[in-house]
Formats: C-alpha cells, structure tokens, sequence
C-alpha cells in the first residue's frame, strides 16, 4: 500500500492526489492522510508529499471543468471540516474524485458523484461539505462588524471549522467598498479586505490586541443605543431562553453585542 501523508490545506490534498495519479498505482491500495503519522501500518510505503502549487492548481482545474464547480465547491467544503468523524475526510476525497474521474471517463455524468450515497467515501464527503456549508451559511447572517476607531471594520468570530475562505467570498461581494477584518479566533487565521481588492489570508497574524480593543466613539453609541432597544422590546412575560438557544445556537454569543 502507498500512503500519501501531506500537509492539511487544500493544496495538500490536491498535491497529494497529483502524486497519487502520477505514480500510476492501484488507486484502491492508495491513501492519503494529512499532518504528522500517528500509527504506520505494516507493508506499507510512506510517501511524503510537498505541497505544490502548480500540481494543485491542475487537479483543481481537473475536478472543476469534469465534475463542475458544484461538486468542486463540495470538495473543497469538506476538507475544511473538522468534526471528529472528518479525520479521514483528505482520503474520503480522493477516493470520491477517483470514482467521479472514472464515471467521466466511462461516458457517464460525473456531475452527480456526490449522490452515490451508498459508497463510503462518498457518504463521509457529503456528511463533511454539508457541516461546513451548514456552518458559513450561519455565519453569514451572525458575523458581526464593529467599526475600530481607525475606521477599519473588524469581525470577530469562533467557528467549529475552517470555514473562512467560504466567508470571504461572500463578504468581498456584500461589503466591496469597505476596509474590514474578518479574524477566526479558533484557527488564529485572518482575512484582511482593502476597498474594491480580494481579501488576502493571514496565518497567526500579528494584531496588536489593544487597537482591536479600541473601538470608535460612533460605535459605542451604536452599540449602546443597540442594547437600549434590544432590552426594551422583550416582552418578559414571553422570555423563551430555549427557544432563543434554538434560534442562535449558544456558541454564537460570545461575538454578539447584545448577549
């Protein structure tokens, strides 16, 4: 068995998947696990895999113009999961492109790879994109700005996955005039956004904490005219915390004003 081990990022998989074709082995004793190796396996031949960027970038356009952009869009989500049940989620994809590949190649609609449910790595593709997806379509309506006192807006937020590359399209489109920072505090990761440029990621930046700290005099107002209405509008007699809970799952309030 060939056991394929690059790093965990997008262009590491796809790296790896590069490798795995151009190796021209078995896909079916093929494997590709991300990160450091815990366990080695008996008989098997450990491959370590550098991350390119032009090897990603064709199996990128591969998956893209084959599959369609849909079920690319679907890969991508899942390898930005990470519940428990996605640690096997680099080798679930490559196995799913593996067989998306093959339908193509047969003549078949490759489009629909993601609705062989009863294959495995199919099964645990679809279980992760749809968690991630799930994820940022939340975010899109609970992120919120506060405006610094340099102007400059900065979100704040603690997702269960690393989902702000879907966030960073979204908002690039909503706010395409505005100077803002997008900061995912679980991962240590940072999307900064100039008016009218794409957003560029940052890993670990290095943020002074006090001028995220110092929001503007207009800001405080706001927030606290906010929380003046938020408080005055409740009908006591009608409070329903676990309705609320339902409606703004509770990890979501540390990086909301009002709660």
């Amino acid at each position: 068995m060939e056991i394929y081990v690059c790093e965990n990022t997008l262009e590491g998989v796809f790296s790896a998947i590069f490798c795995a074709y151009a190796d021209r082995h078995p896909h079916s004793d093929n494997k590709i696990i991300t990160g450091s190796v815990k366990n080695y396996e008996l008989f098997a031949n450990y491959v370590p895999v550098t991350t390119k960027q032009e090897h990603a970038l064709r199996v990128s356009r591969r998956l893209y113009n084959t599959l369609g952009g849909e079920v690319f869009y679907d890969l991508c989500a899942a390898l930005l999961c990470e519940t428990s049940y996605a640690t096997e989620v680099a080798d679930a994809v490559y196995h799913t492109v593996v067989l998306g590949l093959s339908l193509a190649r047969q003549g078949k609609d490759g489009r629909h790879i993601l609705e062989h449910l009863t294959n495995p790595y199919v099964n645990l593709v679809f279980r992760c994109a749809r968690q991630t997806k799930h994820e940022a379509r939340q975010f899109y309506g609970f992120l919120r700005f506060r405006e610094l006192s340099n102007g400059v807006l900065l979100a704040r937020f603690h997702p269960n996955n690393n989902i702000i590359t879907m966030l960073v399209e979204h908002f690039d489109n909503r706010l395409p005039k505005e100077a803002y920072i997008i900061y995912d505090a679980t991962h240590d990761i940072a999307a900064l956004h100039h008016p009218h440029q794409p957003s560029i990621l940052l890993s670990h930046p290095e943020f002074e904490q006090e001028a995220l700290s110092s929001y503007s005099e207009q800001e405080q107002n706001y927030e606290k005219l906010w929380k003046q209405f938020y408080e005055s509008i409740a009908i006591e007699s009608r409070i329903n915390p676990a309705l609320r809970q339902s409606n703004m799952p509770k990890r979501f309030w540390k990086d909301t004003v009002e709660l």
